[in-house]
C-alpha cells in the first residue's frame, strides 16, 4: 500500500497488520505553532532508544515547527529541517515502513504527506 496524504487512512492500515501485536508503541502528537500538523510514531520499544525518539524526534518536530513555521512545501520542509540531525529514509510504500519497524527502527507518519519516514534508532 501506497501512503496516504491521510494520516487516519495510514493508522488504520498499521493497526490492522499489528492487531494482535502487544508490544507495538505508538503515539499520536500535534506540532505547535501558526500552523498545527499531525503525527504519528510507531516502534518497538525494546528495539529502540526511546530517549532518543521522545527527546530527539518528537521534541525537534515540536519545537521546529514552533520555531520557523511551516515553510512553503509544509510539512515536508519542516521534517527535514527537524530530523536533521536524524538517520533517516522516506517511502512511498507503507509495507516498506512496516519493514523498519520490524528491523527495530521507528516509523513517522505525518498528516499530508504521501512518504513514511523510517528513523533509524536501534
Amino acid at each position: 500500500m501506497y501512503v496516504s496524504r491521510e494520516l487516519t487512512d495510514n493508522i488504520s492500515y498499521l493497526n490492522e497488520k499489528f492487531k494482535d501485536c502487544g508490544d507495538l508503541v505508538t503515539k499520536a502528537f500535534v506540532s505547535r505553532g501558526e500552523k498545527a500538523y499531525s503525527f504519528y510514531i510507531a516502534y518497538f520499544d525494546d528495539l529502540v532508544k526511546r530517549e532518543l525518539i521522545e527527546s530527539h524526534v518528537i521534541h525537534g518536530l515540536m519545537v521546529d515547527v514552533y520555531l520557523n513555521g511551516s515553510g512553503e512545501n509544509g510539512v515536508s520542509d519542516f521534517l527535514h529541517s527537524a530530523l536533521m540531525t536524524a538517520d533517516y529514509t522516506e517511502e512511498r510504500s507503507l509495507d516498506e515502513g512496516i519493514n523498519g519497524i520490524l528491523s527495530g527502527n521507528t516509523l513517522l507518519l505525518a498528516n499530508g504527506y504521501d512518504r513514511a519516514v523510517v528513523i533509524s534508532s536501534k
